[in-house]
This record gives C-alpha cells, sequence and structure tokens, in this order.
C-alpha cells in the first residue's frame, strides 16, 4: 500500500475516495479490525499518480529608470543677481527601487545656475498606487554658490506608466541666518525604461 502511495495520485473525486477507504481498510486490517462479516476489507493495492503542481513563483528582476533630467520652475528671479533662472535642466541618471516603497538614484544634471550638478538621493513613498505615488525625496547636490554639498528634502510626485514616467519635487526655499538664499522651485524630470 504505501508503495503504491510513493508512485502517486492522481487527484480526482473518485480517485480520492478509493485512496481513503484503501488507507482505511489497510489500518483496521493492520490493527486488527478487518475481520469476517467486517465493512471493513483490503481492496487490493491501487495504482497511484500524483499530480504535479507547479508551486514556483514567477519574480520579475527589478527594472530601475534612466532619468534625462527636466525642468524647473522657480519663484522668482536669482537672489544673487537678479538674472532669470536656467529653468532647462537636462541631465542623465539612474533610479532603482529597492522596494515597493524605497528607491535610491544617483546622477548629474545642468542645474538652475548653468552649472553641472552631481546628486544621490533617496525616495520613500508614503502612499500611492502602481501609477500614482506620493512621499519624500532627500538627497544631496552639488554645483550651487551657497555649499559644496547641499543637502535637500523634498516633497514628491511620481507618475509612472509601463515605459516612461515622470518625477515631480518641490524644493523649498533655504535660508541662512533668516535671510533667503535660494527661491521655491518645481522641478519636472523625465524618465524612462528600456
Amino acid at each position: 500500500m504505501f508503495n503504491a502511495i510513493q508512485k502517486g495520485i492522481e487527484m480526482n473525486a473518485s480517485n480520492v475516495v478509493k485512496c481513503l477507504l484503501a488507507c482505511a481498510a489497510t489500518v483496521f486490517s493492520v490493527g486488527g479490525f478487518a475481520s469476517e462479516g467486517s465493512d471493513f476489507e483490503m481492496i487490493g493495492p491501487q495504482e497511484v499518480a500524483i499530480e504535479h503542481v507547479d508551486y514556483s513563483l514567477e519574480i520579475k528582476p527589478k527594472q530601475g529608470w534612466v532619468t534625462l533630467g527636466g525642468l524647473s520652475k522657480h519663484d522668482g528671479k536669482r537672489l544673487d543677481n537678479g538674472q532669470d533662472y536656467n529653468e532647462i535642466n537636462p541631465g542623465l541618471g539612474y533610479e532603482y527601487p529597492l522596494d515597493e516603497k524605497w528607491s535610491i538614484s544617483a546622477g548629474v544634471f545642468h542645474n538652475s545656475f548653468s552649472k553641472p550638478s552631481f546628486y544621490v538621493a533617496g525616495f520613500r513613498q508614503l502612499f500611492g498606487t502602481e501609477t500614482y505615488r506620493f512621499g519624500v525625496s532627500g538627497g544631496l547636490f552639488t554645483g550651487y554658490a551657497i555649499s559644496t554639498i547641499v543637502p535637500n528634502l523634498m516633497p514628491t510626485f511620481m507618475y509612472e506608466r509601463e515605459r516612461w514616467g515622470l518625477n515631480f519635487f518641490y524644493s523649498p526655499s533655504l535660508r541662512r541666518g533668516g535671510e533667503r538664499i535660494t527661491n521655491n522651485t518645481l522641478i519636472v524630470q523625465l524618465k524612462v525604461k528600456f
């Protein structure tokens, strides 16, 4: 009986019932419960085949985004010289999802002062769906006169389709000694998957 079970069982309703009856008869006969006139008797060895079930999970590799810089809009003129900001900010970077809530990014772009800026940043999603995500980004940026490395914490909204997306950042004005040294800035960044 046990060899038959090891060979497998084809799982359908009638075979399950037959198997249960065979197991019960075997247990009762081994234990001395099956006897003449008993309701239980050996029905003979059953050929059994277990249906193969694939329990593997489809695991998709994480795919990041190539960021291509974007546009910025400031709430005034430059505070250092009164001129307009450079609001077309091409660049190149990479955004990588660590899990459903966290992602990291790094890259370079042409900043609002027409200088190259390098950055490393992280994003934490607070709520959202597969298409819309809202959270907070924090990072370190170079290429600005106010400091060699500028830390920044920005509310962030992400709109993501299958192959392209947009990141919206709000960079609040920075103050030093109570005096405003940067303007409020809205930034839009394009990103694509290949």
